[in-house]
Order: C-alpha cells, then sequence, then structure tokens
C-alpha cells in the first residue's frame, strides 16, 4: 500500500492532536472538582479539531460531495453545538437546559472524550489511500451510458416496491400527527414497510444516474414531497438525509471541468439556510407551539425567511446529541455494566424480519434505549455512546476502526456497473448520515436493506436480460 508524503504527514498532525487530547481524558476522567469551565478543554480542542481536519480535507482534495466532508461537519455541530454555545455563555436562555441535569465533572470528561471520539474516527475515515469519491465521480462521467436501461429497469422495479411503502408509512405518522392536532409525538410504522420505504432513494438514484435528463425534475419532485411530509409530520431525520444524499448526488453529477458554475453554487446555499430555517421551524412546532398541523403553513410561512439568531438556534438544536453521550458515560457502569460487544451480537439477526420471535433482544441492542429509562430523558443515540457502553475508554480505538469501516462501506460495490456503484454509493451517503444521531443497530439493519436489495435487483435482471 502506498501513501503519500504529504497525507502520512497530515495524519501525523491529526495523529498528534488525538494523543493530546487522550492525555487530557486521562487528566480529567477521575478528577473530583473544576476549577474552570466545563467546556473549555472542548471547546479548544473541537475548534482546532475542525481547522486541522479541513486543512486535511483541502490538502487531499476532498470533493464536496464526498460524504466525508458533510458526515464530519455535521459530527461537529451535533456533538459540539451545546458545547460551544456553554463556554461562549450563549447558553443561558437555551429551550431545553439540559446541562442541570449531569455534574460538571461528568460534562466535562463527556465532552474531552468526544473529542477523542472524533478524531479517532476522522484519522481512520481518511486511513484508506483512496478518496471514496474519486471512483464514484470519474465513474459517473466517463460511462454515462453503460447497461444505462438495466440500471433504468431497477429503478422503476424498486419504485414500484418503495412507493407504496413510503406512502402507507408517511400516511401512518400523518393520521396520527393529526388526531393529536401537534408534533408532540411522532409516530412512525416500522417493520418491512419502513424497510421497504427505504428504497426510494436507491429507486430514483437508479433513474437519475441512467437517465440524466430526469435528474431536475425528480429532485424537485422528491424534495417538495419531503417537505410536505416533514411539515406534516414534525419528523426529520431520514428525509433531510435523503435531501443531503440527492444533493451530494447533484452536485457530483453537475460538475464540469472539476467546477460548478457560480449561480448553481450560490442557489445550492441559499437552498441549505432555508432548510436549515425550516427545520428548526419544525423544532419550535414539535414544542408544542402549533394548535393544529393545518396551521402550519399560515403560522410560519413567514418566518422561513427570517434568518435572526439563526446560528445560535441550529447549535442548540442539534447540539442536544452531547448529552445523549453523557448520560452512557454517567450511568455506565454504574448502572449497567460494559456490554463488551454483546449489543452487536444481539443487532445481527435483525437484519431479517424476525423481531416477534425474539422478544426485547433487540431492545437491548440498542444501549441508549436502557440508560434513556433511567436518566427519564428522551436523548435519543448516537453511535459514540454505543461504542462507550461496550467498550468504555476503549470506544476511543473503536471510533478508529469505526471509520475504517465506514470507509471501506463507502468503496463498497465497484466491481459491478459502474452506475450501479454510484446508486450504491449515494444510498450508502443517506443512511450513514444518520449514523451521527441513530444506534449503530438501526444502522446496520437499513445499510444492508438499501444497498443490497438494489444489487440483487440489478443483477437478477442483468442475468435474465443476458439469458
Amino acid at each position: 500500500m502506498k501513501v503519500s508524503l504529504k497525507k502520512f504527514c497530515l495524519l501525523c498532525v491529526n495523529f498528534a492532536m488525538l494523543l493530546i487530547e487522550i492525555i487530557t481524558l486521562l487528566k480529567v476522567w477521575n478528577i473530583q472538582s473544576i476549577s474552570i469551565k466545563w467546556s473549555q478543554y472542548a471547546f479548544w480542542f473541537s475548534i482546532i479539531n475542525l481547522l486541522v481536519n479541513g486543512i486535511t480535507m483541502y490538502r487531499l482534495k476532498v470533493k464536496i460531495s464526498d460524504f466525508r466532508l458533510m458526515f464530519m461537519l455535521l459530527t461537529y455541530l451535533f456533538m459540539f453545538g451545546r458545547v460551544w454555545l456553554n463556554y461562549l455563555s450563549l447558553d443561558t436562555e437555551i429551550y431545553w437546559v439540559l446541562q442541570k441535569q449531569f455534574s460538571v465533572i461528568s460534562l466535562c470528561r463527556t465532552s474531552v472524550f468526544c473529542c477523542c471520539c472524533i478524531q479517532a474516527l476522522f484519522i481512520g475515515l481518511f486511513f484508506s489511500v483512496k478518496v471514496i469519491n474519486e471512483n464514484v465521480e470519474r465513474n459517473f462521467i466517463e460511462n454515462p451510458l453503460e447497461k444505462s436501461n438495466i440500471v433504468y429497469s431497477t429503478g422503476i422495479i424498486l419504485l414500484t416496491i418503495a412507493i407504496p411503502c413510503r406512502l402507507i408509512t408517511d400516511f401512518y405518522a400523518i393520521a396520527t400527527t393529526a388526531s393529536s392536532g401537534n408534533y408532540n409525538t411522532i409516530a412512525s410504522q416500522t417493520g418491512l414497510a419502513d424497510d421497504f420505504a427505504n428504497l426510494l432513494i436507491p429507486a430514483v438514484l437508479c433513474i437519475m444516474v441512467s437517465r440524466p435528463r430526469l435528474t431536475n425534475k425528480i429532485m424537485l419532485v422528491v424534495a417538495a414531497y419531503y417537505v410536505m411530509i416533514m411539515s406534516m409530520t414534525g419528523d426529520r431525520r431520514y428525509y433531510t438525509a435523503g435531501l443531503l444524499a440527492l444533493g451530494a448526488f447533484y452536485l457530483s453529477s453537475r460538475k464540469k471541468k472539476g467546477k460548478i458554475k457560480p449561480f448553481s453554487m450560490v442557489s445550492l446555499i441559499i437552498i441549505a439556510v432555508l432548510l436549515l430555517n425550516f427545520l428548526e421551524i419544525l423544532q419550535q412546532a414539535r414544542l408544542g407551539n402549533l394548535g393544529g398541523v393545518g396551521s402550519f403553513f399560515s403560522e410560519y410561512s413567514a418566518d422561513l425567511f427570517v434568518f435572526d439568531d439563526l446560528l445560535y438556534d441550529v447549535l442548540s438544536e442539534f447540539g442536544i446529541s452531547f448529552y445523549s453521550i453523557v448520560a452512557m458515560t454517567d450511568y455506565i457502569p454504574k448502572m449497567m455494566n460494559y456490554q463488551f460487544g454483546l449489543t452487536f451480537l444481539r443487532m445481527i439477526p435483525s437484519v431479517l424480519p424476525i423481531g416477534f420471535l425474539l422478544g426485547d433482544m433487540f431492545e437491548l441492542a440498542s444501549p441508549s434505549n436502557i440508560v434513556n429509562n433511567f436518566t427519564g430523558l428522551p436523548l435519543g443515540a448516537t453511535a459514540f455512546g454505543d461504542l462507550y457502553a461496550n467498550f468504555g475508554l476503549f470506544a476511543i480505538p473503536a471510533s478508529f476502526f469505526m471509520g475504517v469501516i465506514i470507509n471501506l462501506i463507502g468503496n463498497q460495490s465497484n466491481k459491478v456497473n459502474s452506475q450501479m456503484f454510484t446508486v450504491i454509493y449515494y444510498t450508502s451517503y443517506y443512511i450513514m448520515i444518520n449514523l451521527i444521531r441513530c444506534a449503530i443497530f438501526e444502522f446496520y439493519r437499513s445499510i444492508i436493506w438499501t444497498t443490497c436489495i438494489p444489487l440483487l435487483v440489478y443483477m437478477f435482471y442483468s442475468k435474465r436480460k443476458n439469458s
């Protein structure tokens, strides 16, 4: 394996930062009191990490549509939004003050722990010699017509499966929300319908890859539908992830001679800002400020173009994920023993629809659910929290290996049709971006279903076509 001197030096700088953070973590892990703000260490470490990571990606010429770029940016946002606000003394009027639920010692050590995990994850993501997206973009540009009819037919087949399931899942969530008159309770259909509904993204990707002239129309239809469903249910995560994946594909497919037109870039930035504002408006609605679902647009349409305190609201809203990890470090191993990989063994059979046969086995595969019951706080789950629940402080090297595995997933299936590889890459993008804010258990089943089913349909149809 040949590694360039430039990349070796960049990774060495990142590794040096990781060592400094680990030493600091060992120093603060067992302290009994602190004389500084709990967020001080993490604030400066995260800012320096962000700078070093950014320089590394720039020097390695990471594409704007590369999964790792968005994944790292969102990871910092979700893990350190509240940390940054606390250090800058801007969290006194936050709508949900979670820091009072935990000791300053727990907050301090967990924030440094997050710095270590994110830095280890980053090194793992870039440990491979290849840049993930180089193959994807080259294949898309050089072979736009290769077996496109088979890829198109694959998309149509997936679409006939995904659309009914997507409608069933979404209408169930809409009906539940409408019955309560607000977004306080978000319900969704689970099981096979939900799994097949996720095939909508690979389905439309197949069609856009094989029929590029339809890309703009499909993007508009999917975006309009997703925005409508989010406004009617208050649910955001997978719809937003889908828009991000399709947006990354759009950037990749519209590149000409390595550049994107300035007008297109400005338009995308405006759309991104509006999307952030829309997500923040949904949060206000979910807090109970909306009297009825039907009044969403009349109540909030004007706010969509009001950007006062947008950055503050985004940091305070998405930064809640940090407290999920604080709860894990606070209650494990006090209330729950380290799992030593047991949760990962429990999730293996979850790829099959046999949950009704196994009782609460799959519930135990997500330690965050158990800890959330201890705290009584709906803090959700994170991959870093799962790693800590299994390995304690060894979650730091585990984060490195998770980065390596994510990198491998992004480079999968490059032996099949190049257009299909593009589909699988951005489908993986769609699922993996959720890893920031979901349990590994949830990610595991989704990534297998949404990548393997399209490949199986493609290979079956290809063999049938050639026979």
